[in-house]
């Protein structure tokens, strides 16, 4: 008996040739890769017959659930400040895609990555508008999937504020043709 397993395109991914045993049966195990719908048929060759093909039956195999966190280094920072995204999947070469909305839930940025030896995917971002934002990962391998969130605080750097509002006000009195003398504390 020859047992074939075909995929929803009809293309052979699997093939097993058994033997009959002394009760009159055979049987052969399949374990696929990834999820999807496969279809079993076995074949038989008899002596007076060319070979048969009987009842084949299509079963649909789900992926394994992907696990992931979310995590967010530091989950409160300045405007300008580099913040760190990391995913960490325990699943080697899963699709990240992490993807950055404002509290009105518009798309801000959107940023791809791939899980590595360690099962971790990192990213780091530099946000320029203060305000709530949520970040949302979603971790994607052979067809199953996961989405996880988490919220980060952006706020308004108030230091680079005061500096650009001093360039400005010392701008626009030299418009002026004022003179000043800066002189340090």
């Amino acid at each position: 008996v020859v047992f074939r397993a075909f995929d929803s395109n009809g293309n052979v991914v699997w093939t097993s040739d058994e033997k009959n045993t002394n009760n009159g049966g055979c049987s052969a195990s399949f374990t696929p890769d990834k999820s999807g719908s496969y279809t079993f048929k076995a074949y038989m060759t008899f002596k007076e017959n060319p070979t048969v093909e009987l009842q084949g039956s299509t079963v649909t195999v789900n992926a394994k659930p992907v696990n992931g966190e979310l995590q967010i280094n530091p989950n409160q920072v300045n405007s300008g400040s580099e913040v760190e995204l990391k995913v960490y999947a325990a699943t080697i070469g899963a699709n990240v895609v992490f993807t950055l909305r404002d509290q009105y839930g518009n798309t801000v940025k959107t940023f791809n990555g791939t899980t590595d030896s360690n099962g971790e995917c990192r990213i780091t971002y530099t946000p320029d508008q203060a305000g709530s934002y949520s970040v949302n990962a979603l971790i994607t391998k052979d067809g199953a999937e996961r989405q996880v969130q988490q919220s980060l605080t952006v706020k308004e750097n108030t230091t680079m504020n005061i500096f650009t509002a001093f360039i400005l006000f010392v701008l626009h009195l030299k418009i002026f043709g004022h003179q000043y003398t800066l002189l340090p504390y």
